[in-house]
């Protein structure tokens, strides 16, 4: 599980855009890259994408009304991102241009063809 990461200035607009005009997609796919910088709230694409657009697994997201979270999960398979050093993933949107939701960094897992990854993102409104 990622954690430490960041909602984008951008990803609260998505969010406010969806929640009041229906203008944007909602966040649907997420991307994983090899950056390691420190996420801010200016962020708009991750440092160093390697793999882009992946969908989120089925039956995501899960909302937890009563503790104001809500959860999506995301699935490298073996095949994917090998021979890198994934340490970056961020949520994002399918507009044309996609908006970052959120971005995030974590110690870098050197991919191979023998390891696959659950990436879980939980956001809480407090």
């Amino acid at each position: 599980m990622v954690n430490g990461g960041v909602i984008t200035s951008n990803g609260k607009n998505l969010m406010w855009s969806r929640q009041y005009t229906n203008t944007n997609t909602i966040a649907s796919t997420f991307s994983i890259g090899t950056g390691t910088n420190t996420p801010t709230s200016a962020d708009t694409a991750l440092q160093t994408p390697i793999l882009t657009g992946i969908a989120f697994l089925g039956g995501f997201p899960i909302f937890d009304t009563a503790n104001n979270k809500v959860t999506t999960e995301g699935y490298i398979s073996p095949a994917q991102g090998n021979g890198n050093i994934l340490s970056e993933v961020g949520e994002f949107n399918t507009d044309g241009t996609p908006v970052m939701l959120s971005r995030d960094v974590f110690t870098g897992v050197t991919k191979t063809s023998s390891i696959e990854l659950i990436i879980i993102w939980t956001h809480q409104i407090i």
